[in-house]
């Protein structure tokens, strides 16, 4: 069942549906169309608290990097993988063809591990006769890319102590109708949204989470704020060369992440003279950055269809082709957990081992050393 038919059953009060189904857009699919399931594993994973890294999240790479490395691996920025190598037969996975600069190279190995997303895997890297031909095509009728997303990003005159600023989100609506709000912006037309307040915000103040921050940037403090928008917005725009779009582009997008900014400023007004930068961010941004499909963020779209037991074994590590195996946030769920666990269950195929346990094994015993400490 999805969010709203549960909520259905329970209550007809729009305020307390509301309150019961508001974080939706840390997976990015509205209540009547993601599984109560997911909502609930989202409560679960914030009752036991979160947690921001010290430095901000580029500090993951930094501290995942020479991990990787110490055990003889490489890893290589600015080099986009151009499509998955086979062997003559097309019959199994080889390596992979990279691009450089303006060089291509091919690396082989015996095993290939695509984090790229099931869409760019199965749609971009992959022949399509192979995929055809290995019957990995039929996953589509039930999936979709998820919803894509418009960020905004401020920076701010003062510390977060001067500001009033506190480590914490906030997501602010302009009504209970949540769903039904969502589905009026987005069927506007992109000079229609322009002068429309948008329905949902996500608000965050990075620097205030990050206790070194005001070591390296003395004075100043950060804010991002998201929504949701359609890609179709911007998709005339999408073959145009980053940083090169035009003014009609650069317009529509200041446009919006301007009114983005003056709805935030409703909730703190005493930070309308603080801005010193604003830069926004739209699908086409996410869709060259992140190489996704169409702009979104979470990779597949977290609907029902998604987790249909059907479906979800299609979404195991080991693909149909030999040689292939797939991880990340489209093998579990989206997000840094959901990614770093799509890791966990893509190695413990390739290594036919259950790590999950070893895991857990490996948690009961750090717990009687913390007690006995």
């Amino acid at each position: 069942k999805t969010v709203s038919q549960v909520l259905d059953e329970i209550t007809s009060d729009k305020e307390l549906r509301a309150i019961l189904s508001y974080s939706f857009g840390d997976f990015g699919t509205p209540p009547n169309e993601a599984p109560f399931m997911m909502q609930g594993v989202l409560i679960n994973h914030f009752l036991d608290r979160s947690y921001y890294p010290r430095g901000g999240a580029s500090e993951i790479a930094y501290n995942i990097i020479p991990v990787i490395e110490s055990m003889g691996g490489r890893v290589l920025v600015r080099a986009r993988v151009k499509e998955i190598l086979l062997n003559d037969t097309q019959d199994c996975a080889i390596g992979v063809r990279v691009l450089k600069g303006k060089q291509e190279y091919e690396i082989f190995a015996p095993l290939i591990v695509s984090d790229a997303g099931v869409i760019n895997t199965f749609k971009t890297l992959l022949p399509k006769q192979v995929v055809t031909k290995f019957n990995m095509d039929n996953i589509f009728s039930s999936l979709k890319p998820g919803h894509a997303l418009l960020s905004v990003f401020i920076g701010l005159n003062g510390t977060k102590e001067e500001l009033g600023l506190e480590a914490k989100n906030i997501w602010a609506f302009q009504s209970s109708d949540l769903v039904d709000e969502l589905e009026r912006y987005f069927a506007l037309t992109p000079d229609e949204a322009r002068s429309m307040d948008i329905p949902l915000l996500f608000l965050s103040f990075p620097s205030a989470k990050d206790p070194t921050f005001n070591i390296r940037y003395p004075g100043k403090s950060t804010c991002a704020i998201i929504t949701m928008a359609p890609y179709k917005w911007f998709e005339e725009w999408k073959n145009d060369k980053v940083m090169h779009r035009g003014e009609d582009y650069d317009s529509l997008k200041m446009d919006i992440g301007r009114r983005m900014w003056q709805q935030a400023l409703k909730m703190y007004p005493h930070l309308e003279d603080k801005m010193e930068y604003i830069d926004v961010g739209t699908p086409l941004s996410n869709q060259y950055y992140l190489n996704t499909y169409k702009g979104e963020v979470y990779g597949l779209d977290h609907d029902v269809n998604r987790f249909d037991p059907f479906v979800l074994a299609e979404l195991r590590p080991e693909t149909a082709l030999p040689g292939l195996y797939l991880t990340g946030q489209d093998s579990y769920c989206c997000g840094y957990s959901g990614s770093m666990m799509g890791g966990v269950f893509a190695a413990s195929a390739i290594l036919k081992r259950n790590l999950m346990m070893d895991i857990m094994k490996l948690r009961a015993v750090w717990k009687k050393t913390k007690k006995i400490n």
